[in-house]
């Protein structure tokens, strides 16, 4: 559990190759869950990810500002992951990577 206490983001990975983030649970960011920068072939699996922790129909989801999942690179893939609360789910600006069961 990494609760960003809404300070800023969750995990960033900054040119890195061939990293895995597995069974996490990422809440309370301001800017981004996840964050992947550059590097190849990262691989987020089994996680969940929100910006405010409720059960959906929040009155505030209009005002919802993060993004779950950023990614700014090639070749990463993300699988099994559960994205229940943020203004963006998954930003790909990037090539060649794979999203399976989101």
């Amino acid at each position: 559990m990494l609760d960003s206490n809404f300070r800023g983001g969750g995990i960033a990975i900054i040119n890195s190759i061939r990293t895995t983030v597995d069974n996490c649970y990422v809440s309370h960011f301001t800017t981004a869950g996840i964050s992947i920068q550059d590097g190849h072939e990262t691989y987020i699996r089994n996680s969940f990810i929100g910006q405010h922790i409720n059960i959906g129909g929040d009155d505030r989801e209009k005002d919802f500002s993060g993004i779950g999942i950023n990614i700014t690179g090639n070749d990463n893939a993300v699988t099994d992951v559960v994205i229940f609360s943020a203004s963006i789910g998954v930003m790909v600006q990037g090539q060649a990577n794979m999203l399976t069961g989101l």
